[in-house]
């Protein structure tokens, strides 16, 4: 008898240790980072390649942007912030500057993802470029300065850019992308299509509502590349000038010019 319960007890914990999900390592924990971890904002390398600078007044903190592990799929989340395009430009963005910071860990990163979206009504909308795991100037500094392989063409318009970090959780922990104390134009947003963090924002949002965090609204970033003015505009621009009028001593010349002319003609004429 006692044997038989012995049996039966060790099929019961057999049967509940295959229907019970084995979790690699700890949960990660809500992605908001302690005072003090923010990413470092340097100089432009090339100042003259800047197309949108948004460096200034960095904030203390920095907020989870993250891809995880398999393991962690439900994490997965996206900051964003946006940006404009002049009326009359085209932008080819070459290069990108997004200053961030470890948190429960310490990194490196493996490679970030970047997207670019259309604005609608103040959050981003269709997606125009996507770039996946692009590997970072240096991985292990928590600031992101990578090259686009494939650069991104944008017209005039309000865009997003969204900066995605690619990191296994149980190795290296989160990275946060560092916020700013000023908004401009729209307050960055944020998503977690899975809803692992339990915000509720499983599609864009307003990161600040989605995390229930104030007084950082924005994130630090920097585009660099070149600007150029579409070939219709130019044209338009030849189009519209007006002639320049001849100097008046030209004008004063024209009657002894046309004088000359028929003096010479009928010489010809009269051989």
């Amino acid at each position: 008898m006692r044997s038989t319960r012995l049996l039966i007890a060790l099929a019961l914990v057999a049967s509940l240790a295959l229907a019970t999900p084995l979790l690699a390592g700890p949960l990660p924990p809500f992605g908001v980072t302690t005072s003090g971890a923010a990413g470092s904002v340097s100089p432009a390398a090339n100042p003259e390649a800047v197309l949108y600078d948004q460096m200034d007044n960095a904030g203390t903190s920095s907020y989870t942007s993250q891809n995880f592990e398999s393991g962690f799929d439900a994490y997965d989340n996206q900051g964003a912030d946006d940006f404009v395009v002049p009326a009359g430009a085209i932008w080819t963005v070459t290069a990108i500057d997004v200053p961030g910071a470890f948190f429960n860990g310490t990194g490196p990163m493996n490679s970030v993802n970047v997207w670019f979206y259309r604005d609608s009504a103040g959050l981003p909308g269709t997606q125009v470029y996507e770039a996946l795991a692009l590997v970072p100037v240096d991985p292990a500094s928590g600031t992101v300065s990578v090259t686009l392989t494939t650069p991104a063409q944008l017209g005039p318009g309000t865009y997003w850019i969204s900066v995605q970090s690619n990191i296994d959780f149980a190795v290296g922990g989160q990275w946060g992308w560092t916020a700013r104390t000023v908004a401009s134009n729209t307050a960055a947003t944020w998503q977690n299509p899975g809803d692992g963090f339990g915000t509720g924002c499983t599609t864009w949002g307003n990161r600040d509502t989605c995390l229930a965090v104030t007084g950082q609204p924005d994130n630090v970033f920097r585009l660099n590349g070149t600007s150029r003015v579409p070939l219709s505009v130019e044209l338009t621009a030849l189009d519209s000038r007006t002639p320049a009028a001849p100097p008046v001593a030209v004008l004063a010349l024209i009657p002894a010019v046309i004088a000359i002319a028929a003096l010479t003609l009928r010489k010809r004429l009269a051989q």
